[in-house]
């Protein structure tokens, strides 16, 4: 029979840890919700999986190496079955960015053990279970940010410019995918559970897993302390909680969270078959993709730019910011000296649900995408992966001004490169559901 096993640990940062995210340094004041490592492990009795996310903006290489490191010398789970991610919020641990906040190593590397630790306890923790799936929907809580302006131009939350928003630039993606666990008597051992919407709902200076943090704190609430409720950013480069069609009001996270958790509830209580298939499996492979590089025009308004202290028009970010991160991207690829570097494709296969686990921020297209090539036709996408990698816009944004195809350390892959990795993906899916 299939097992399953769930674990969460506190890893709240000390306050005036600083806040990535913003492109600026912003130093904490307090804590609105803990901040949590969190994974959930699954066993068919021949193969082991296991899943892990923590609270932040993303996870450095080196932190998801350590990690990986630690799990296989204590349980000797191998790095093809451990998937390691970030829920993308922007009031998380302390990782750094390009500008603005720092990365805080020490405290970053005591984490790494914590988490490793989570993922062992979670396998300690495996009990007989009973799988289930389902897909809901939750509406007006997440909207497309990038919009077509009447003078035909595309741009990423665009305000009030001088042309008149005509229309989003695309559908948006509603679907919340949710895994269930129970144990034999039917209680609620954990959920996996994916939506599509930025987690940059809060702002401020305290700490939270954002939206997450409340759907986590009702599921508790509703089935007992003990559920763990794994969030996974599913792809939403292109997604946020900002309504520019209307009144480009916040929805409060809280509200947020609440109708995810209230959906959520809704599916565990309507009546469902248990997944048929009492098996997993997982697949890893690397898919290369080629740096993106600036034209000695972008150099040059760049340089322009820091030195007038003027904005580079149509740069999303104020003042000086873009030039500077186009600028920095440039010193480090050069001193890199590569074109190129592999990205990390991950499938994990739960009891006929298809996990995909996406390096960076993928655009919802490729998520719908990944849907629909799925074999098993149940589907869950985990983005900012075993990683941190930045956006991978759809290869019709470049060119355009939308903020996720502005080169700099955030974007910087070649417009293929987005495309590749998915059908890499579906094409590892379909082999692992072969086998």
């Amino acid at each position: 029979m299939l097992k399953c096993g769930f674990y969460e640990k506190e890893i709240t940062p000390p306050i005036g840890s600083e806040l990535p995210g913003q492109y600026a340094l912003r130093v904490s004041t307090g804590v609105l919700d803990r901040l949590y490592a969190k994974a959930a492990a699954f066993d068919d009795g021949n193969n082991l999986v296991a899943l892990l996310v923590l609270d932040a903006v993303d996870v450095p290489d080196w932190f998801c190496e350590a990690v990986r490191s630690r799990v296989e010398d204590m349980i000797g789970l191998k790095d093809t079955n451990l998937v390691v991610c970030a829920t993308h919020t922007h009031q998380g641990i302390p990782v750094g960015e390009a500008i603005g906040s720092h990365e805080d190593t020490g405290f970053l590397r005591e984490v790494s053990r914590l988490a490793a630790d989570c993922v062992a306890l979670a396998v300690k923790a495996l009990t007989p279970c009973r799988l289930s799936f389902g897909t809901g929907r939750v509406d007006g809580v997440s909207f497309v940010r990038d919009y077509v302006l009447e003078n035909g131009e595309v741009r990423t939350n665009p305000g009030r410019p001088p042309a008149k928003i005509l229309r989003p630039y695309s559908e948006n993606d509603p679907d919340l995918p949710v895994l269930f666990a129970r144990d034999e008597e039917g209680n609620m051992l954990g959920v996996v559970y994916g939506f599509a919407c930025h987690q940059d709902c809060v702002g401020g200076k305290e700490f939270t897993g954002d939206y997450s943090s409340e759907v986590a704190r009702r599921m508790k609430a509703r089935y007992g302390q003990d559920v763990v409720s794994v969030y996974v950013a599913a792809a939403c480069g292109d997604i946020n909680h900002l309504d520019f069609m209307h009144n480009m009001a916040r929805t409060p996270y809280r509200e947020t969270g609440a109708k995810i958790a209230a959906e959520i509830i809704r599916l565990a209580d309507s009546p469902a078959e248990p997944l048929a298939e009492e098996r997993v499996g997982a697949a890893k492979e690397f898919v290369s993709c080629r740096y993106r590089r600036a034209s000695r025009e972008e150099i040059a308004a760049a340089e322009e730019s820091i030195r007038t202290g003027e904005k580079i028009p149509r740069a999303m970010l104020a003042g000086t910011t873009y030039a500077e991160l186009l600028l920095q991207y440039e010193r480090l690829r050069k001193e890199e000296g590569k074109t190129e570097k592999e990205l990390p494709v991950q499938v994990l296969m739960i009891g006929g649900v298809t996990l995909f686990a996406m390096p960076g921020e993928l655009y919802h297209a490729f998520g719908q995408r990944l849907k629909a090539g799925n074999p098993t036709g149940k589907t869950l996408v985990a983005t900012l992966c075993n990683g941190a990698y930045g956006y991978l816009p759809t290869p019709e944004m470049f060119g355009t001004n939308v903020y996720p195809a502005q080169l700099c350390e955030g974007s910087k892959w070649a417009s293929e490169s987005g495309p590749a990795i998915t059908e890499r993906a579906i094409e590892m899916a379909r082999k692992l559901r072969a086998e």
